[in-house]
C-alpha cells in the first residue's frame, strides 16, 4: 500500500510538471555555398594567386553620403595560370604561365548574414585589371598578360539599396580554360 502511494504521488508530480508547460517547436538552418569546382591534379594547369590576400580575403570600403552608398575602394585579388610540369596539381618551381580564357559566371552578394545569392540589381561591378567586366563574355587572357586582377566598384547607373551598418559579402565566379597546351 505504501508502495502505491508513493508511485502515484510520483506520477501525480510527474504529470503536473509536464503539463505546466506547453508543447513548442524550434526550427534551426543551415546555409553555405558549394564553391566551383577544384582543378582535378591531372588537368594540366593550376591557378596560382598572386595576390597578398589570396583569394577569399578580400575587402570593400563603402562610403555613404547623405544615404547614397557606393563603393569607395577594395582589395585587389589576382591570380595566373600555370602549366602544370609536374603533374601534382600544386605550384611547383618550373611551371610556366599560359594562355587562357575567363568568363564572369556570376556576382553574388549577401547582406546581413544572408548566404549570398545571385546579384539581382547590377550595383556591384568586377573589374579586370581595371575594365568593368560583362557577365557571360569570355576574355582572352595572353600568355604574356600580367597576371588577372580583380576589384570591386559599382555601377553609377544603380542606386544601392544597402543600408548604414549592413555587412556585405561578394563573391565573383569566374570560369578559366586553359586555351594552350
Amino acid at each position: 500500500m505504501k508502495n502505491t502511494i508513493i508511485a502515484l504521488a510520483l506520477s501525480g508530480f510527474a504529470a503536473s510538471s509536464f503539463a505546466a508547460y506547453d508543447p513548442a517547436s524550434q526550427t534551426m538552418q543551415w546555409t553555405g555555398t558549394v564553391p566551383a569546382a577544384t582543378i582535378a591534379p591531372d588537368a594540366g594547369y593550376v591557378i596560382k594567386t598572386t595576390s597578398a590576400l589570396g583569394l577569399m580575403n578580400g575587402t570593400v570600403n563603402f562610403q555613404n553620403v547623405a544615404g547614397k552608398v557606393s563603393v569607395e575602394s577594395s582589395s585587389e585579388l589576382a591570380f595566373e595560370v600555370l602549366k602544370d610540369v609536374d603533374a601534382d596539381g600544386t605550384v611547383s618551381e618550373g611551371d610556366t604561365k599560359l594562355a587562357y580564357g575567363l568568363t564572369l559566371t556570376n556576382v553574388k552578394v549577401g547582406v546581413d548574414g544572408a548566404a549570398p545569392a545571385e546579384q539581382a540589381d547590377g550595383f556591384f561591378q568586377v573589374n579586370l585589371n581595371g575594365v568593368a567586366l560583362a557577365k557571360d563574355a569570355a576574355q582572352a587572357i595572353a600568355v604574356d598578360a600580367a597576371p588577372s586582377a580583380f576589384k570591386i566598384t559599382h555601377n553609377e547607373a544603380v542606386t544601392s539599396t544597402l543600408e548604414a551598418n549592413q555587412d556585405v559579402v561578394l563573391q565573383a565566379v569566374v570560369a578559366i580554360a586553359p586555351t594552350e597546351a
